[in-house]
């Protein structure tokens, strides 16, 4: 199922600069969840929504997204193993 974040930025609009708000630049957030909506998408598939109130957003600087997506992949995998109920690409399928 595809999840994506929502992330509400309202609270710091008044520093956030042009690094932080770039399309296509990866930032990381600390905030807390408000939701968490499911759903169903144009396609009919399920889809599932997380809205994050956003505290405080940085760059996070250059990704090496293989890297990135060997470590996501890597931790799902544990996760799995150990409580077995999360497939093992879930995280991966839900950022493409």
């Amino acid at each position: 199922m595809p999840t994506r974040a929502l992330v509400n930025v309202d609270l710091l609009l008044d520093c956030l600069g042009p690094k932080q708000t770039r399309v296509g630049e990866w930032v990381n957030v600390i905030g807390y969840i408000k939701s968490i909506t499911n759903g169903r998408g144009a396609s009919g598939t399920r889809t599932s929504s997380v809205h994050v109130q956003a505290l405080l957003v940085w760059s996070a600087g250059s990704v090496d997204v293989q890297r990135y997506e060997a470590a996501v992949s890597e931790m799902a995998s544990r996760t799995t193993r150990a409580s077995g109920d999360i497939p093992s690409d879930a995280l991966l399928r839900s950022r493409r």
